[in-house]
């Protein structure tokens, strides 16, 4: 078995060693605790230009300064507060280039990955994603500064070759980054959105303050002011030439709105419409929505379903929709979804028992991952014999005759 030689590691285009990594095998040794995978997806830091990268412009600090090793030395940092990213330095000592370490296919000790990642079997997770990686490999932050050439981490000089074209390069131009629902419910929010922000340099959001504050809450490493910052909120429309301009830059563009996911009920619907007609990828990354949460709760029909949005806001008119609403839902068999402004939440409620019949399935979910969170689904009868006050709390309103 030959590791790769320090010389691999030491060349200035970290992009050609990141794709040539791929199908290498990765060996951890820890305690006789041998564990090895295949390399299988890759990401590339130049650290001086890329502000996804802890070192960008030469950022040097006690927390990164195993970037500036020697090449083929192991960067380990933790992530959200949990997850051990493993990356490798490369270029010459001094230039904090270096290569992220994303999936591997596990080849030995799969008991033993495993046992460290509480999984009972096999499967597409175990070492898919950089935080998995590390646990399965029994590597942490203790182990950052070991060199690839000696015994306990080490890269072999074999596996498979693959070919330029079976070699997927991505330039994900948009992501679409959830926000938490509720301020400190950052659990909520999966460890690859961190790194999607991370690997951004523009930033599209709903609410410029709002959107500060989340990104530091989930990840304090996160450097506000390296990012190009513009606000949609009641000005979509105003920065689609912004925003076409920098998709033309190639930059890595995060569209992040004040609450949940961006583009349902919230802006950047027109900013991704304009992106699928410039013929760029667009990444939806998984979190929080309320729309989604409260169905799945409710009980209702989760097979169809519609949402409205707003009802109008006149009392007349509202219960005529209400009306229409409940009659669609009774023919289609249909849950229908409806949201309203938090201060005129008990008028809406007022309406909704006042109109609907006494058989039919009303629904409401307030406060959604918060330690206050509310979610109850009655007939109106049940409702009407009962006081709710839902003033001023965020809520999602549902309905199926």
């Amino acid at each position: 078995m030959k590791k790769l030689p320090e010389n691999f590691y030491d060349r200035k285009d970290v992009v050609s060693i990141a794709q040539e990594l791929l199908g290498k095998i990765v060996v951890t040794d820890f305690n006789g605790n041998l564990t090895s995978g295949r390399i299988v997806e890759t990401e590339a830091y130049v650290a001086l230009t890329d502000k996804a990268s802890h070192s960008y412009a030469g950022r040097r600090t006690s927390r990164n300064e195993h970037m500036y090793a020697a090449p083929a030395t192991a960067y380990v940092y933790i992530c959200y507060g949990m997850h051990q990213m493993f990356n490798i330095v490369t270029n010459q000592k001094g230039v904090p280039d270096a290569v992220l370490i994303r999936a591997v296919e596990p080849l030995q000790g799969i008991d033993i990955m495993l046992q460290r990642t509480s999984k009972i079997k096999v499967d597409f997770t175990l070492t898919k994603g950089p935080g998995n990686v590390g646990k399965a490999l029994g590597i942490n932050k203790k182990h950052s500064g070991l060199h690839l050439l000696d015994d306990e981490i080490y890269i072999l000089d074999e596996g498979i070759l693959y070919r330029e074209d079976q070699i997927g390069i991505s330039k994900r131009i948009g992501y679409l980054i959830p926000s938490v629902l509720f301020e400190t419910a950052i659990e909520t929010i999966p460890v690859y959105v961190i790194e999607s922000v991370k690997n951004c340099q523009v930033i599209f959001a709903e609410n410029e303050r709002t959107v500060r504050r989340f990104l530091k809450s989930i990840c304090k490493e996160i450097v506000i002011d390296n990012y190009e910052w513009f606000t949609i909120h009641k000005s979509e429309t105003e920065q689609l030439s912004v925003f076409e301009q920098k998709i033309k830059e190639e930059k890595n563009i995060a569209i992040i709105s004040e609450a949940g996911c961006p583009g349902i009920a919230d802006p950047g619907q027109l900013l991704v419409h304009h992106a699928q007609q410039m013929n760029v990828i667009v990444k939806p990354l998984v979190g929080p929505s309320s729309i989604l949460l409260a169905l799945m709760a409710s009980g209702l029909n989760g097979q169809q379903f519609q949402f409205t949005g707003y009802l109008p806001i006149e009392s007349i008119e509202r219960k005529n929709k209400l009306k229409e609403l409940e009659e669609e839902s009774a023919r289609k068999n249909c849950t229908q979804i409806f949201i309203e402004t938090p201060y005129r939440n008990n008028q809406m409620i007022e309406d909704v028992l006042k109109t609907c019949k006494a058989s039919t399935q009303f629904c409401i979910a307030a406060d959604l991952t918060s330690d206050k969170e509310f979610i109850k689904t009655r007939s109106i009868e049940q409702w009407r014999k009962q006081k709710t006050d839902m003033h001023k709390r965020p809520a999602i309103f549902l309905l199926l005759a």
